[in-house]
């Protein structure tokens, strides 16, 4: 546990000093700016370690969320400091930080190849600081664009509304798509074994209640769900509409195992985009505040890339076995 324990710590420590710093954005634009260096880092990630191989993660379970705890917390929330940072007017503050925060992931990575979590094939620390500089410049120029797109609008955040009373179109959607996905899952020739059923089952409904939890919740909401902006059972319901989207997810992944994993992302983030374009059509969704639906790309490029990530730590240890003896 030595490896994950020390990660933990480092994560800690990160957070300490990002409750200590001053900061130059909001808690939403802080929370956008994290998700989205998220997406970046998980997507480079994904180039360089699933799709190219210059570098491998162990597989022990430990190992491995020891270096999801890294990938998922505290890269991201470096990121966010040095924004915080460069939005700053001194310019030894911004240089000092930066070369500190350069230091901190390059000696991060000797650290990660001592504890065995981190084999370097094809990398080196020259590689690692040029990652972690365009990790900077990209998460630099998405706090540029949040400053620039500041509207200084507050907006009655805490009213309720309501949209329907009557049993309708919005809940034979959720309720046909749960009874039609689940179904189908049903029907579907098994790939793996129960308990990896049900835990690709559950990333779906996790997922679609972590950010519907993020999102539409007082005491801003971008988005409202059903026929009101309070908790309702179909609120429920739709959450487990999403268990079926992640086990298809996984299911086809393994079936067909394509070769490029960030064109299969891509792909199955548009059906997501069309999936969410429907449902408001329905009346599942009601944005508020000029949310799009556009915005929700990005987080979908998130869950699925987090999904992957999941899937390769599992297929080391069940699912390849598993789809062998299914075929």
């Amino acid at each position: 546990m030595m490896s994950l324990a020390i990660c933990v710590f480092l994560t800690w420590v990160v957070m300490i000093v990002f409750s200590l710093i001053p900061k130059k954005l909001t808690e939403l634009e802080m929370v956008f700016l994290f998700f989205v260096n998220t997406i970046f880092q998980l997507s480079i990630f994904t180039i360089i370690h699933i799709d190219i191989r210059w570098f491998t993660i162990s597989r022990e379970p430990e190992k491995s969320f020891a270096d999801l705890t890294l990938r998922l917390l505290l890269i991201p929330l470096v990121f966010v400091i040095s924004s915080n940072i460069l939005l700053s007017s001194s310019k030894l503050l911004k240089w000092g930080s930066h070369i500190m925060i350069m230091l901190f992931f390059a000696g991060l990575q000797i650290l990660l190849q001592k504890l065995g979590v981190l084999k370097l094939l094809h990398w080196n620390l020259f590689y690692t600081i040029l990652m972690f500089l365009s990790y900077t410049v990209f998460s630099r120029f998405m706090a540029w664009f949040i400053m620039k797109g500041r509207t200084g609008r507050c907006g009655e955040y805490m009213k309720e509304q309501v949209y329907d009373h009557h049993f309708n179109l919005n809940e034979w959607f959720i309720i046909g798509g749960l009874i039609i996905g689940i179904s189908i899952m049903l029907f579907l020739p098994k790939r793996f074994p129960r308990n990896t059923s049900i835990l690709f089952f559950t990333c779906g409904v996790y997922s679609g209640f972590f950010f519907d939890h993020s999102l539409s919740v007082q005491p801003v909401s971008f988005y409202d769900v059903n026929d009101s902006s309070s908790y309702q059972f179909m609120d429920f319901l739709s959450y487990l509409s999403y268990g079926p989207i992640s086990y298809f997810f996984f299911y086809f992944y393994d079936r067909l195992r394509p070769s490029s994993s960030l064109f299969y992302i891509l792909i199955w983030s548009l059906i997501s985009i069309v999936l969410e374009g429907c449902a408001v059509k329905a009346g599942v969704f009601h944005y508020r505040f000029g949310y799009k639906l556009y915005y929700s790309f990005p987080i979908y490029l998130l869950v699925k890339s987090c999904w992957l990530y999941l899937y390769y730590r599992v297929h080391g240890n069940v699912t390849k076995k598993a789809g062998s003896a299914y075929s």
